[in-house]
């Protein structure tokens, strides 16, 4: 009843504007009246109308065309003020405005109603077009979901959210759900209206057939023909949903559909690779510590029973070979755990700087010195700018880094070529550059070098292939920069960049 009574009030504002209009229009006629002749008064009244019938309802076009024929009739075909027509060419006159009048208002009804579904149509594709472009964008679920919101709320003026699976990747269920979004109150029916719109994989709640009393419309998002999630709309204050925002929504879930199934492809994907490298990475240790912990056991075992031979009682020079060779085989199996209890400490975070103020060059002899004792001579050169500041850094961890990368230039290289480190500083790091003429990196890129377990020639070499990760690591820890490059004509250049002077309070809080 309430619509019926706004109808009519409506109806009869527009008839009151039509009719006011036509008082305008007979008001100009009555100046026009005694300079022009009255058959061109009835083209102003054909004018006016044809204009307005852009603005009017189609009854209302009736309305102004026979009202203004009356108008036109009575106050200005002769006799005046009357209903009269005397003459045979002013009813052909009028008959052919009743005709043109209807027929013109018409077609350009017609053609206003097509330029405003035209306008529908473009402002459609623009939004669809802006949707797509903006969803493109999205990196993650977080930002996919913030967009769908923001577009929702451009288009239906309401708010909106989520409804995904617990467990991604596993297919969906109404009891293991999680909302993502705007707050939307829960309705008693929730439940069984989110399982028919699992089950029928259709829209169901308000403005449907379904659960049409429910403030919220339910939208499933299926893609691969499984529901992978629901959007849920509240649209308990919108009155205007019209059967044009179909589409528009139906766009929307599409590629909210797509774009949760390529973000649940990545996370398995990602999944699948992370448990690829871990597997990967468990068979490295595994071979990697077994080989190394097996060799210097057998030295151990071997040499521990070569002790117990009676012989070697007067025989001191062999007593302590087999004690250096023992002492040779523990410290490589303490390299070894050592090793992998600082990569453990540093990917757990729990590693704290102990800072204080060191000599590089300092650090540089006393790292050279512990390699030259377990890995022979070798002519190393040290060259250094003169009134070189001191680094305010871990001591230990440093001598550490540079050790690792020394004793490797040891390993890699013929003992007979020389090992060159230079230092010099900048405005913010001093620089040590750690020069061998071995074969160099021999791979497509030297900074593989650098991961975890990469190792050059295990055969030869041995290790865990953690030393230079943990370098990186630790100057990284210092918010400093280590880098390799090969060079003419053989060898490799190691770069270190070590802050001159950190952050004191940041590092000792």
């Amino acid at each position: 009843m309430k619509i019926a009574k706004a109808d009519i009030k409506q109806m009869i504002k527009s008839f009151a504007m039509t009719t006011g209009f036509l008082a305008l229009l007979t008001a100009l006629n009555y100046l026009l009246d005694k300079i022009v002749d009255y058959r061109a008064l009835g083209m102003i009244y054909l004018i006016g109308i044809t204009t307005a019938s852009l603005y009017l309802k189609n009854y209302n076009i009736i309305f102004a065309t026979f009202l203004g024929a009356i108008c036109w009739n009575l106050l200005f075909i002769p006799p005046r003020f009357t209903f009269a027509i005397h003459a045979p060419e002013d009813w052909t006159i009028l008959i052919l405005y009743l005709v043109a009048g209807l027929v013109i208002g018409t077609l350009l009804k017609r053609l206003k109603l097509k330029e405003i579904v035209l306008m529908s149509e473009r402002n459609r594709a623009t939004q669809l077009y802006n949707i797509t472009k903006a969803l493109s964008l999205a990196e993650d679920l977080s930002s996919l979901n913030t967009i769908i919101r923001s577009e929702i709320n451009k288009i239906f003026n309401c708010p909106s959210c989520l409804l995904l699976h617990e467990v991604v990747g596993h297919d969906f269920h109404p009891s293991k759900m999680r909302r993502i979004g705007d707050f939307i109150p829960q309705a008693m029916d929730e439940d069984l209206i989110i399982q028919s719109v699992v089950r029928k994989l259709r829209p169901a709640g308000k403005f449907t057939d379904e659960f049409s009393h429910s403030r919220a419309l339910f939208v499933p998002l299926v893609a691969e023909k499984k529901i992978i999630g629901i959007l849920i709309l509240d649209l308990n204050a919108q009155r205007n949903f019209s059967i044009d925002h179909w589409p528009i929504l139906d766009a929307i879930s599409k590629q909210l559909s797509t774009g949760l199934l390529r973000e649940r492809l990545e996370i398995e994907l990602r999944g699948k690779m992370i448990n690829e490298e871990s597997e990967r990475i468990y068979k490295t240790l595994l071979n990697s510590v077994s080989h190394e912990m097996r060799t210097p056991l057998s030295a151990i075992m071997g040499f521990s029973s070569a002790l117990l031979d009676k012989d070697l009682t007067s025989d001191p020079e062999r007593i302590k070979a087999i004690a250096e060779e023992i002492s040779h085989g523990v410290e490589r199996l303490d390299y070894v755990v050592q090793n992998l209890l600082d990569m453990s400490r540093l990917e757990s975070g729990n590693l704290k700087l102990k800072l204080d103020y060191a000599d590089v060059v300092e650090t540089l002899n006393t790292a050279v010195r512990k390699v030259k004792k377990h890995h022979g001579e070798k002519n190393v050169l040290i060259k250094a700018e003169a009134d070189l500041p001191l680094v305010y850094v871990d001591y230990f961890l440093i001598e550490q880094t540079f050790e690792n990368i020394i004793r490797n230039a040891f390993i890699y290289t013929a003992p007979e070529t020389s090992l060159e480190i230079e230092v010099e500083k900048e405005e913010h790091y001093i620089n040590v550059n750690i020069l061998d003429h071995g074969p160099g990196i021999i791979v497509k890129n030297p900074d593989d070098i650098f991961k975890k377990f990469y190792r050059g020639n295990p055969k030869e070499a041995g290790g865990l292939g953690l030393g230079l990760s943990i370098c990186k690591s630790i100057l990284e820890l210092h918010n400093g920069f280590i880098s390799v490059e090969n060079v003419i004509p053989s060898g490799a250049r190691f770069t270190l960049k070590i802050p001159r002077e950190l952050d004191r309070e940041a590092y000792q809080s």
